[in-house]
């Protein structure tokens, strides 16, 4: 025992006496034993990790040794080494004996990016020791780590996060990390231009007032800078995300304006195009249907004047007068079709239209005139064509 006390005593372990600290450790009153002066290297863990197998020392000193050298490997920033560490001795130490292999646990996972699992030990770690200030600082730091891969963090986690290092910051309001593990989840859980304000004041703060005599210094202060660096790049990439969403929106409103208008245009342009052809159609089937009753009239006068002429009692002026009113029925009938099938309310009847049915109509008088009042006076061609 006296040779093991000797060999930790050279490691200062914060401010008090080597086996003050093993025995506060061992009780949950402090989960971070803090190297003062780099005295601690490679011979110091050499010399001390021989006595982790050593069984004939008390358990509860083989567990700090076993402790002390994984806070070695954390501070100096070794994941590999540290998981390496625990893979070997994780077995020798349970966590209903030393609850505080809860936080061993959550740190290996936080190592090798299962964030999940590292929130579940450190919440593990909060339940059974929920007073430790080093368990919720840890806690909320692996809540930060999470939300910082982008994992799915409910608020009301994040939240309790927020909330047991507030309760630090009230107990001791000079520890640096805790600033900034509160910054990194404020800006983390609602990215707004607010938010990162308070973040970045938070940081600052914990870069101004980090204590210059830890060992690890140098590391801190890096890491707080590279979190500040961190949620600047987010906030610059979130306000130009925003932008170019605006920007998209706009655009996409214009184009869909555009599209609108020439769409309309189109549609009026088809309509157009129907209309016109509609009316070519019903041109065309009004000049067809013009051409056929023509020929039906020619038809039927030459039929008419064909049956006229095998009737010799006919005199000239009744089949004149038969053949006058036949045309003017027909051109009637023409003239009757023609407003039936082209009628245009716009337009109307066309002029020639009423003197091809004025036209028929004198042609109608003409052969009644004929027929009943014109005296028959025989002539050549009627001769000819009656006898």
């Amino acid at each position: 025992m006296e040779k093991v006390i000797n060999i930790l005593s050279s490691i200062h372990l914060d401010s008090i006496d080597c086996t003050k600290s093993m025995r506060e450790l061992i009780k949950h009153k402090k989960d971070e034993i803090s190297i003062k002066e780099k005295v601690i290297d490679q011979n110091t863990i050499d010399r001390l990790q021989p006595l982790i197998h050593d069984h004939s020392q008390e358990s509860d000193l083989r567990f700090v040794i076993f402790y002390t050298i994984l806070t070695y490997h954390r501070i100096n920033v070794s994941p590999t080494k540290y998981n390496e560490f625990v893979d070997i001795y994780k077995n020798y130490f349970n966590t209903e004996e030393y609850p505080l292999m809860w936080i061993v646990y959550a740190h290996y996972y936080n190592n090798i990016n299962i964030h999940q699992k590292a929130i579940e030990n450190a919440e593990q770690a909060l339940r059974v020791i929920p007073n430790h200030q080093g368990v919720k600082q840890t806690y909320a730091d692996f809540i930060a780590i999470a939300l910082e891969h982008e994992e799915d963090i409910p608020d009301s986690i994040i939240d309790k996060a927020l909330n047991q290092i507030e309760e630090e910051i009230k107990a001791n309001n000079n520890y640096a990390k805790y600033y900034c593990t509160k910054g990194r989840l404020l800006y983390h859980q609602n990215p707004t231009k607010e938010s990162f304000c308070e973040a970045r004041e938070l940081i600052l703060k914990a870069i101004d007032i980090e204590d210059p005599s830890r060992p690890d210094f140098e590391i801190r202060k890096t890491q707080y800078y590279y979190y500040l660096m961190e949620i600047k790049t987010k906030e610059s990439s979130r306000v130009q995300i925003q932008e170019f969403k605006t920007t998209l929106d706009s655009e996409m409103a214009k184009t869909k304006e555009l599209l609108d208008s020439e769409m309309k245009k189109t549609k009026e342009l088809l309509a157009n195009e129907i209309s016109n052809t509609k009316d070519l159609l019903d041109a065309q089937r009004s000049k067809y249907l013009e051409i056929l009753a023509f020929f039906a009239s020619m038809v039927a006068i030459v039929i008419s004047t064909v049956i006229n002429a095998q009737q010799p009692n006919k005199t000239f002026n009744e089949s004149s007068s038969l053949l006058l009113i036949l045309a003017g029925v027909l051109i009637m009938s023409y003239g009757g079709l023609r407003v039936l099938f082209s009628y245009n309310k716009e337009e109307g009847i066309e002029s020639k239209t009423y003197l091809v049915l004025f036209l028929s109509i004198l042609l109608i008088i003409a052969g009644f005139f004929i027929g009943n009042f014109v005296q028959a006076k025989p002539l050549f061609f009627s001769s000819f064509f009656f006898g």
